[in-house]
């Protein structure tokens, strides 16, 4: 009689067993999707980077902070982080911007260059922190390309 009652509670606790041990975490694909310009100043403009962010896992993602650093033609153009509050559903998708301010005063110096080559490189980079239910994970992103004045 003892040993009917053990084996459904033996199969139960094999159950959650098996059950801990099946979520993993597998990277989510950060991809560059654009930089939008909000505002221009005399001295500086507001741009907002657009990352997609695709979730692989069979549970939500959140991000909770974004870090980056702009340089401008290899020269350190400013850094910081932001706190994102952003959900991605499982095997789902989102957008995650991030707002940067670029000033122009450093860019004077490359002025001439500029206007010779008619673009200018720029290269953005960090890290995004995801809430998953196995805690904080970072992941890095970083893109570079080349802004063009006359596209």
């Amino acid at each position: 009689m003892r040993r009917r009652r053990a084996a459904p509670l033996l199969l139960l606790l094999a159950a959650v067993a098996a059950s801990a041990g099946c979520v993993t975490f597998r990277k989510p694909a950060i991809v560059f999707e654009g930089v939008a310009v909000s505002e221009i100043t005399r001295d500086q403009a507001s741009l907002d980077v657009e990352l997609g962010v695709t979730n692989p896992n069979g549970y939500r993602l959140g991000v909770r902070q974004l870090t980056y650093r702009l340089s401008i033609d290899g020269a350190d153009a400013g850094q910081g982080s932001i706190d994102a509050a952003v959900s991605i559903p499982p095997h789902g998708r989102a957008t995650v911007k991030l707002p940067l301010t670029l000033a122009f005063a450093p860019l004077k110096t490359r002025a001439l260059d500029l206007a010779l080559s008619g673009g200018i490189g720029y290269a953005v980079e960090g890290e995004i922190v995801f809430t998953t239910p196995l805690g904080a994970v970072r992941r890095p992103y970083r893109h570079e390309d080349r802004l063009s004045l006359f596209r």
